[in-house]
């Protein structure tokens, strides 16, 4: 086994191996785009494990690296840090800060969600850039006006209002262009936000999660959607307590012997989330009797002289930490809602992840056979021994090298992909550049069965191999395995 550290950077990036008995191997600088870091990476004796932290791109690289290593961990830089000081930092250091923890076992990993989620993931962060850019411009228009005296009608920002705006006299030429521009600024900025919401919403009514978060008093669509994106996955969190710390909704501590103090929160995690779920705790104060007695119970319990009243009651100081505290509890019940129903619809397994998972138990498995058919001796498989390693074993990618007699070419990819799993066929020559016929194969058709799956000819296959359009591959396990 190697246990390789990567530092990763678009222009350059250092690679350091280490066998199983610690030993550095390797210290090698690559430069180029990551296409070149993936070809040298593929020339590493398999298997290997590696590493590398979590920046830009940190899943399209999970998921290519999980093509070519038995396991691949991204790394929490920040956590990072904190286990490995060093005065010394270069990018070959790092990648061997890396490579040791990696061999060691310590290495602090984040979650990887899927393509789709870390798409969603972006577009709810752009639509928040393009709100915070159109609340800007609004700004910039109150502010110009009041420089001249000028009082905004009611419904400024409606069709009316803006009508108005644009026709209203102004003192000069340049607060008139001034104007013109923060109008059209804001008039481009509803339209893309517009085009944010129809697709973020049709997302939304499709995910039972963010139509269930809805039902909490105070939690539009938005703040929904913004949860469930970035919980992802419920069950990686052991506790409601955790996903307060991935938040940074818990305050910072500084404990030594009979002294704790704790200051203000830590702020990590998505600040969008921490943003939107400030938002829906205002709102359920507002709208909820039960949320109200609670936020009047804990305000008490911290400020004797704290009088019911809109929550807008009291100075700034209170209110701040009265939100905080009611954050997290309305964030509480919206995670547990969410915990339930995705692990009661976890329960029933579709057989595609079943026969994926059964397949991963196998890793590192060795199966032996010969062709029965056809029983021609000049056929490509006639009469040669036939081996078949369940190698590399990823979240989603298992790739099985599937040895002819003495040809070592072939490589079977199994890929977990939206809606079902692929299959593809890696061919390559003996010093490691692909074929000119590869990575042909296809996408599973139907549900098939956790035993068996059957995988029919892509438009690639067909474009690239006319003759096998009408192909189908079967894989199949059988009960003892």
């Amino acid at each position: 086994m190697r246990y390789v550290g990567l530092d990763a950077h678009w222009r350059q990036s250092t690679i350091c191996v280490f066998d199983d008995r610690g030993r550095k191997l390797l210290s090698q600088n690559v430069q180029g785009p990551w296409s070149k870091v993936l070809e040298e990476l593929g020339k590493i004796r398999k298997p290997f494990e590696i590493c590398f932290e979590a920046s830009t791109g940190y899943g399209y690289l999970f998921e290519r690296l999980q093509t070519l290593a038995r396991r691949v961990v991204v790394v929490h830089p920040g956590q990072l840090r904190l286990i490995f000081r060093s005065k010394r930092k270069n990018d070959r250091v790092d990648a061997e800060k890396l490579a040791k923890l990696l061999f060691l076992d310590e290495v602090p990993p984040v979650h990887v969600p899927r393509e789709d989620v870390r798409a969603w993931r972006r577009m709810i962060g752009h639509r928040w850039k393009l709100v915070a850019s159109r609340i800007r411009s609004k700004n910039a228009v109150r502010a110009l006006l009041r420089s001249q005296g000028i009082e905004a009608p009611k419904g400024l920002w409606t069709h009316k209002g803006m009508g108005w705006l644009r026709t209203v006299s102004l003192a000069t030429e340049l607060d008139e262009l001034q104007r013109d521009i923060l109008c059209e600024q804001i008039t481009s900025l509803t339209r893309m936000i517009q085009r944010a919401h129809k697709l973020l919403n049709g997302i939304a009514r499709r995910h039972p999660a963010v139509q269930l978060l809805k039902t909490i008093p105070g939690v539009g669509v938005r703040t929904a959607e913004a949860v469930v994106a970035h919980i992802d996955d419920p069950k990686r969190f052991h506790r409601i307590k955790t996903i307060g710390r991935y938040f940074g909704l818990v305050p910072s501590q500084d404990a030594s012997g009979p002294t704790n103090r704790l200051g203000h929160i830590t702020r990590e995690g998505p600040s969008i989330v921490r943003y939107l779920i400030t938002e829906a705790a205002w709102q359920g104060i507002r709208r909820s009797q039960k949320l109200r007695a609670l936020y009047d119970r804990v305000v008490r319990k911290r400020f004797r002289h704290y009088e019911s009243g809109s929550p807008s009651d009291g100075n700034q100081r209170y209110r701040g930490i009265a939100m905080r505290l009611s954050t997290r509890r309305v964030f509480a019940m919206l995670v547990a809602l969410f915990l339930m129903l995705n692990l009661a619809a976890g329960d029933a397994e579709d057989p595609q992840s079943v026969f994926f998972e059964r397949l991963h138990a196998l890793c590192g498995a060795r199966f032996e056979g010969r062709s029965t058919f056809p029983e021609d001796p000049g056929e490509a498989f006639g009469d040669k021994k036939l081996v078949a390693v369940v190698e590399t074993c990823g979240e989603r990618v298992i790739r099985i090298p599937f040895r002819v007699g003495e040809d070592t070419s072939r490589t079977w990819i199994l890929t977990r992909v939206e809606g079902g799993l692929e299959l593809k066929h890696d061919h390559r020559h003996p010093d490691g550049t692909p074929d000119e016929i590869t990575m042909y194969g296809g996408t599973s058709a139907s549900a098939g069965t956790g035993l068996s799956q059957s995988f029919p000819a892509d438009d690639h296959t067909a474009a690239l191999i006319p003759e096998a359009r009408s192909n189908e591959w079967f894989l199949s396990l059988s009960e003892d395995g």
